[in-house]
């Protein structure tokens, strides 16, 4: 993900999800509490609690894990083919938010908020 990527702060009714930051610098909001996640860090974020994060580096790179599965899914029927093995331009977003935000609402995402500020 590039510098200053965001989610909308949102809610999983139905899943908890973990981040582990592979490489780069991620902040995370967890219901209103502030962390700098590096390479190697792990974080939890238990269903039901508003979260988001931000990129604090230049890029970053993140494994997203969800409990219990299928919200995958999501990500299969909403992803679309990379025109090119690289990273989006900055201040860019491969795909349509408003559209995937719509779906998460319908697997049980609340939208809260918006997208973390640096």
């Amino acid at each position: 993900m590039p510098e200053g990527f965001s989610p909308p702060r949102h809610i999983h009714m139905r899943e908890d999800e973990v981040f582990v930051v592979e490489d780069g610098d991620v902040c995370f909001d967890i219901d209103g509490r502030r962390l700098l996640a590096r390479a190697g860090a792990g974080v939890f974020m238990p269903r039901g609690v508003p979260h988001t994060f931000r990129v604090q580096s230049a890029t970053a790179q993140v494994l997203g894990i969800m409990s219990p599965g299928e919200f995958d899914g999501l990500f299969r029927e909403l992803g679309v083919p990379a025109g090119r093995r690289t990273l989006p331009d900055a201040g860019t977003v491969p795909f349509d938010v408003p559209r995937v935000m719509a779906e998460q609402r319908r697997r049980g995402t609340e939208v809260v908020g918006p997208p973390m500020t640096a």
